[in-house]
């Protein structure tokens, strides 16, 4: 999520209604007299398991474009532990009671189980790509509640680059031949939205085979959220290197939003290794099959 204060916040009204809310409306929830109490424990009692089916097509447009379509079905399961959680009636004005609580959903697991169907396309060439895809088709119900309906928004993504060449050179493989090796950048966007909320992606790649550098910008700077917050989310810088069948990245995520640099940013490493093909060779086609030449790491 873009921002963090538009995380979801489950809200008990008067009579013992329940309502969805976010945290930036907590301000405007509490009243005289009301006990707030901080926790900074992380609650990893939340699980969600996922198992789908991916399926693609390649279609040839002419020799030099393409475009791809794809499906997803999936089954989700999504469970929660409450067991450690600390409930209204646990608390005085003095604080923890340390009696266990009553609350029926003290002493229960939730689990909700779904389907779930994606879909997308990606047109491309040798020097550009342009891609749509739309997640949560049918909306599953995903909530917790009995009787209470929380239908999961669709998800919409749309993401587009274009490589420029800029020079190519020589490298020898060792074996007496030499290979023409990429130099290039390729500015890159994407872009997300789901229900109320979006994001944008801005970077930029820069190609000197083996190695790729990249840099993007996450974050909307042109619109604001309630009480003035800021859309900026974050900078990424990234670096990946491959060679032959092996490829290694790493990315470095700097926060730039209200939380500051104190959050700390998160670091992602991927090592990878790509098996030649075991099956049967098939028989040449008698066109040469161009592919998308894009950053792998």
């Amino acid at each position: 999520m873009a921002v963090r204060s538009a995380s979801r916040l489950l809200c008990v009204e008067g009579g013992g209604a329940l309502a969805h809310r976010r945290f930036v409306d907590l301000p405007g929830l509490l009243q005289p007299g009301d006990l707030l109490v901080m926790n900074d424990t992380q609650f990893s009692n939340l699980k969600s398991t996922e198992i789908g089916l991916q399926y693609s097509y390649n279609l040839k447009i002419d020799e030099d474009h393409f475009a791809r379509f794809g499906l997803q079905a999936s089954s989700v399961t999504r469970s929660a532990d409450f067991y450690q959680l600390t409930f209204g009636d646990q608390l005085t004005d003095r604080g923890p009671n340390g009696r266990p609580s009553l609350d029926p959903v003290a002493n229960t697991g939730p689990q909700v189980s779904y389907a779930d169907f994606s879909t997308g396309v990606l047109t491309y060439s040798r020097q550009w790509w342009a891609g749509l895809s739309v997640h949560h088709l049918n909306r599953p119900q995903q909530s917790f509640i009995a009787g209470q309906t929380e239908h999961l928004p669709m998800k919409f993504s749309f993401h587009a680059g274009y490589r420029i060449p800029l020079d190519t050179y020589q490298a020898s493989n060792g074996l007496g031949a030499d290979l023409d090796r990429e130099i290039s950048i390729s500015p890159a966007i994407m872009y997300k939205r789901q229900g109320t909320f979006d994001q944008l992606d801005a970077g930029i790649y820069f190609t000197f085979e083996p190695l790729v550098l990249g840099a993007w910008y996450r974050g909307i700077p042109i619109k604001q959220y309630k009480q003035g917050i800021n859309n900026h989310d974050a900078l990424v810088f990234l670096v990946g290197y491959r060679q032959d069948h092996f490829s290694f990245g790493y990315s470095y995520d700097a926060t730039i939003s209200t939380l500051g640099m104190a959050s700390g940013g998160s670091h992602e490493i991927s090592i990878s290794y790509l098996f030649d093909n075991i099956t049967k060779k098939k028989r040449p086609k008698p066109y040469k099959k161009r592919e998308l030449s894009c950053p792998k790491f």
